[in-house]
Parts: C-alpha cells; sequence; structure tokens
C-alpha cells in the first residue's frame, strides 16, 4: 500500500514538473518570437559620415550618397507636439514611418527631441511670443511644431512622453514599435537651444530639460546614448554667454557634464576648443560629434575633394562623426 502510494507522489511530481516544463518553454519561444529587434551593427558604429535633411527631402539625400547608414532628420518626427498634440492622446503613424522607412535602407537614426507640444505651453508660457514656425527651406520643415518653445510647465507630462518615446524605440520586446529592425540608441535633446527661434528660455531651463531628459532616457534605457543640444550661434544670442564659437560654458558650470553621453557641436574647427572646456570640466572622455556642418558652409562652394580634406581634418583632431556630408545643401 504504502509503495502504491510512493508510486502516485512519484508519478504526480514529475507531471508536474512536465507542466511547468512545457510552460516555460512556451514563454521562452514567446519571448524570442515577440523581440527579433537588433543591436546596432559594429561595422555602422565605426562608420565615420551620416546625412542630414528636411523631413520632406529624406528620399532625395538617401539616393544620393546609399553608401551613408547615419541620419539625422532635421526637425526630424521625435517631436512631442506631433506625437502627443492632445494630452493624453499619442499619434505614432508618422515616426513609425520613418523609422520604418530608415531602417528598410538599413539606416541608424539621430533622433532630435523636441520637448514642447502647445497644450502644455499653454498652462504655463503663453507670455512666450507666438512662433509661426514658417521660415524653414521648406515652408512645410519646421510647422509640425509647438508655437512655443519654452521649458515644459508640466515636467512629470514631459517625462511620460519622453518614457513612451523611447521605450517605443529601445528594442527590448516591451511595447516596442511593430517589426523594429534595429534598436534606436541616440537622444538629442533639443536644437540650438541658444537661437530663440527653437528656445525660448534660459541656461538653467535647458539645463533642468537635459538632466530630466537624460535621467528619464537611461531610466528606461541604460543603454541609449544622449547627445546635449548643439550650440552655433556667435552673435545675437539672448540664452548663453561663451567662451567661443558653440561653447556653452554656463552650461557646465551648472553641471551639464554629468547629464550628456556626446558632446554636440554644429560647426567646424571647434574640436581644440570642445576638448578644452570637457577637460576643464573632467568629462574629456566623452566624444564629440558634428551635427550640422558650420552655418554658411555650404554656400562656399567647396569641391568634393575639398570637403572630402575638410572632413577628414576634423576626424583626424578628433571628432567621431560628422552629419551633413553633401546632403544639407538640398
Amino acid at each position: 500500500m504504502r509503495k502504491k502510494c510512493y508510486e502516485a507522489i512519484i508519478i504526480k511530481f514529475f507531471s508536474i514538473m512536465f507542466l511547468l516544463s512545457l510552460i516555460l518553454l512556451t514563454l521562452l519561444v514567446t519571448a524570442c518570437s515577440k523581440n527579433t529587434t537588433k543591436s546596432i551593427p559594429e561595422s555602422f558604429k565605426d562608420m565615420k559620415f551620416g546625412m542630414i535633411s528636411s523631413n520632406y527631402y529624406l528620399e532625395k539625400s538617401r539616393e544620393k550618397d546609399k553608401t551613408l547608414k547615419w541620419e539625422r532628420a532635421h526637425p526630424g518626427f521625435a517631436n512631442w507636439q506631433q506625437i502627443e498634440p492632445v494630452k493624453g492622446e499619442y499619434y505614432w503613424n508618422e515616426i513609425d514611418d520613418y523609422v520604418k522607412s530608415a531602417q528598410a535602407n538599413d539606416i541608424q537614426i539621430l533622433f532630435t527631441i523636441w520637448p514642447y507640444t502647445n497644450w502644455d505651453q499653454e498652462t504655463g508660457n503663453m507670455h512666450l511670443e507666438y512662433m509661426k514656425n514658417d521660415w524653414g527651406k521648406d515652408p512645410r520643415d519646421f510647422s509640425t511644431l509647438a508655437n512655443r518653445m519654452g521649458k515644459p510647465s508640466d515636467m512629470q507630462a514631459y517625462r511620460e512622453f519622453l518614457k513612451k518615446l523611447v521605450e517605443r524605440y529601445d528594442g527590448d520586446g516591451n511595447n516596442d514599435m511593430t517589426d523594429l529592425k534595429y534598436a534606436i540608441k541616440y537622444w538629442e535633446i533639443g536644437n540650438e537651444p541658444d537661437l530663440t527661434g527653437f528656445f525660448q528660455g534660459s541656461v538653467n531651463d535647458y539645463f533642468e530639460i537635459l538632466k530630466e531628459s537624460y535621467l528619464t532616457i537611461k531610466e528606461v534605457d541604460s543603454s541609449a546614448q544622449v547627445l546635449i543640444a548643439a550650440m552655433p550661434s556667435l552673435k545675437n544670442s539672448k540664452v548663453l554667454n561663451r567662451l567661443g564659437y558653440g561653447i556653452p560654458e554656463e552650461l557646465f558650470k551648472l553641471g551639464a557634464s554629468q547629464y550628456f553621453d556626446i558632446m554636440n557641436v554644429h560647426a567646424f574647427g571647434r574640436s581644440s576648443a570642445l576638448k578644452e572646456l570637457l577637460d576643464k570640466y573632467g568629462a574629456d572622455d566623452k566624444p564629440i560629434w558634428v551635427t550640422e556642418p558650420t552655418p554658411g558652409f555650404w554656400d562656399q562652394k567647396l569641391t568634393e575633394q575639398e570637403m572630402k580634406v575638410l572632413f577628414q581634418q576634423e576626424i583626424d583632431n578628433g571628432v567621431e562623426r560628422i552629419f551633413g556630408v553633401g546632403n544639407h545643401e538640398l
């Protein structure tokens, strides 16, 4: 009698273990089938050059040089106003379409985050000048941006938007875009905030946006890389005092070097000064990217060979990656 009882217990034990194994196997298969997103190929990480183009000239830019596998759409589609024009209502179609188009061509994306949406600006920044955003090369270029660009009034709402944005493209299989091919890991916090056409705030305001963005992005994706916004304006700046062209030292005095991974500039010939700045604030390990050429660069009408020499000089002087190779004049 006791023997039969032991046999029954053993059979029941192995039956339970078998069922648990099946459940575990099913979960593993589901997880694997759910997440087919690839990491950025190592060979792409070594590429030094990328393209920059208006949203409406992307295909033309890509046709111009199919060897370029990094892209910065400008203004791009990581735009709070475009994605959440009404509080709590998210529209992902346009940014998803852009990601799918780029990744179908094996292009890696640098996203510029625009931390402004009209419903948020209208709760605390109505004193700021209303901007029509109709001054781009194409009248449509900046028309999708918010009409005021001050520090978010509701920083928690901005953080929630940012979490959803980064989570959608981080490639971890959790709430990712359907058919995401490559994880997106590079995020630039704003664009040229020393120009009032892109930001209507103070040094402290931008510092807070940078800090909150960095901490939020890293919370969602610790391997993501954050770029500080480039600041190219030399004169008529109402926001920053600087040591030289594109050097935002006031931000560094506030502690900005803790809240970005990659230094960013919209000018050539500034790498030495930027290295000095980074070294001064204990951030000499951070790489430097040029994400737009020097203003007026394309007006020089340099030959292809002259441009190659210039770009190579930048790389030799320590710039890790340059965006704007032959496309910004479109």
